[in-house]
């Protein structure tokens, strides 16, 4: 039995390799090549529209959903980004948008390695022949400040790129990747330097700025914007299989804050573990459904679950060499994608309409009495429990499918989850599922134990060796030396050398 486990997991490995995993359902991995080219001839410069201006639109204001996938650092894999190479992804995946990340430290623009500028100014050329849009990504992470001296070149570098690329409609401007240990203020006060600098030369084009704990905090920056929000936006960032926690954040601001989904990954935080394709695709699903641009991380062919390509398909220009990870992007977005053509589904104008027209269409950013009105009863049916969908499912097309202890938690006539709470906000009309006999009164059911039902929370982390910095933890035990098991809420804890404590509870796990 040992052995036939062991060949199964073999065998498993090698198909995972290959690419040849199974996808969620939705997902069509047998669709033929898309060819995108020329996908900004047909749309030109692109700006924010829709409800509320939070949605990317085209020249004529009709909605564009961008949908493609990030590079890894410049300085690590240049073999993988070549002219061949993201002309494959443009006319075989079918992507309409390329980032290029040029990291900022190790190694990297400001860290001795100028090089990598002259690599993302070929990128910015490519796609320009090719037809897609770019993002310019200055790829700070470590120092989490954007402020920090290691960033001191960012005002000079963004006068040069803005004023050489001030005519070009396929540039988007990423003035700071992943601030972490700052607030939100910091990060704003980057931001309001930077973005007059690009306006000086660029008045249009969009501006992605980072949010706070690695680009999680969109729920920070509508009660305090940027000075100029003029085509303006802001990023998130989750993988997988650590922030599924954060899917709620998106429903509760993606018709109220322009969103761009830079990086996102179907593994953990570290790049590894999984993958963890059903959640990835809901938060795909959600943001097509609310027009949201994303790019995956990584087009690479390095040995880990978030790389697209295997190991070694760069050096043998095998652009297709794809990992699992590739395999969905690629059938995602081949499945999904908008074209020239109007293959694909088009994204919403009007991101998570009502059902009946408001009277006021835009409502003052101060939290309504009901965010999800109207007073009648949804249209989605209470779940009758005991399936088999987790916490966190989405339930709205088969409401009855939630696990035993949850709920299917109604958002909105459009939207609901297996939950064992309801959020502020949620309209809740909800069935649990099938309990102990309840007590014969008209008052609710009476919980079997006295203490609160256990939420739900990340998977467990394994303590056969040190978690590293970004890991998810239970106990201070598990992280590495140096860190600690930081609390952000009682759904998520993750191993940090500091915690700052906006959106934070920064209770250290014992």
């Amino acid at each position: 039995m040992k052995l036939q486990l062991q060949c199964v997991a073999l065998a498993m490995a090698t198909a995972m390799a290959a690419g040849q995993c199974s996808l969620p359902g939705g997902i069509n991995g047998n669709s033929g090549a898309k060819d995108n080219t020329g996908f900004v001839n047909c749309h030109g410069r692109l700006k924010l529209g829709g409800r509320n201006d939070v949605q990317i639109v085209d020249e004529s204001g009709s909605a564009v959903q961008l949908m493609g996938i990030s590079s890894h650092g410049l300085q690590w894999f240049p073999q993988c980004y070549t002219k061949e190479s993201i002309s494959f992804l443009v006319e075989k995946w079918g992507i309409n948008l390329f980032r290029a990340a040029m990291y900022i430290t190790e190694h990297g623009y400001s860290d001795g390695n100028p090089g990598v500028k002259t690599l993302l100014k070929n990128i910015v050329q490519w796609t320009k022949e090719l037809g897609i849009y770019v993002i310019i990504d200055w790829h700070m992470l470590s120092p989490g400040n954007p402020s920090d001296g290691a960033y001191s070149e960012a005002p000079a570098f963004w006068e040069e790129i803005a004023k050489q690329y001030k005519n070009e409609k396929h540039v988007i401007y990423e003035i700071c990747n992943e601030p972490n240990g700052v607030s939100w203020g910091n990060i704003k006060a980057y931001a309001d330097e930077i973005i007059p600098i690009i306006r000086k030369h660029d008045k249009n084009n969009i501006i992605i700025v980072g949010t706070t704990d690695w680009s999680q905090g969109v729920n920070n920056v509508e009660a305090n914007p940027v000075a100029n929000p003029h085509n303006v936006m802001y990023t998130f960032h989750f993988y997988a299989g650590t922030h599924m926690f954060l899917y709620d954040r998106i429903v509760q601001n993606a018709a109220r804050v322009p969103i761009f989904a830079t990086e996102w990954g179907v593994s953990e935080a570290t790049g590894n573990g999984g993958p963890f394709l059903d959640n990835a695709k809901k938060f795909l699903d959600l943001f097509v459904d609310n027009g949201i641009a994303f790019s995956m991380w990584s087009y690479a062919d390095k040995n880990e679950v978030s790389a697209a390509l295997n190991e070694g398909a760069c050096a043998s220009k095998n652009w297709d060499q794809v990992s699992c990870s590739g395999h969905f992007l690629r059938s995602y977005i081949r499945t999904n994608v908008q074209t020239c053509s109007g293959g694909g589904p088009s994204p919403p104008s009007n991101p998570n309409p009502p059902p009946s027209p408001p009277s006021n269409p835009n409502p003052p950013p101060s939290p309504p009495s009901n965010p999800n009105p109207p007073p009648s009863p949804p249209s989605i049916p209470p779940s009758s429990g005991g399936g088999t969908c987790g916490a966190w499912a989405a339930c709205q097309h088969d409401t009855s499918c939630c696990a035993r202890g949850l709920s299917c938690m109604v958002q909105s006539q459009y939207y609901a989850q297996c939950r064992s709470d309801c959020p502020n906000g949620w309209a809740c009309s909800s069935q649990p599922a099938p309990q102990p006999q309840p007590q014969p009164q008209p008052q609710p059911q009476p919980q079997p134990q006295p203490q609160p039902q256990p939420q739900p929370q990340p998977p467990s982390s394994n303590c056969g060796s040190p978690i590293g910095e970004w890991g998810n933890c239970k106990d201070n035990h598990c992280c590495a030396s140096g860190l600690k098991c930081y609390q952000q809420s009682q759904y998520y804890a993750q191993c940090k050398s500091s915690c700052d404590k906006n959106g934070w509870t920064c209770k250290v796990l014992s």
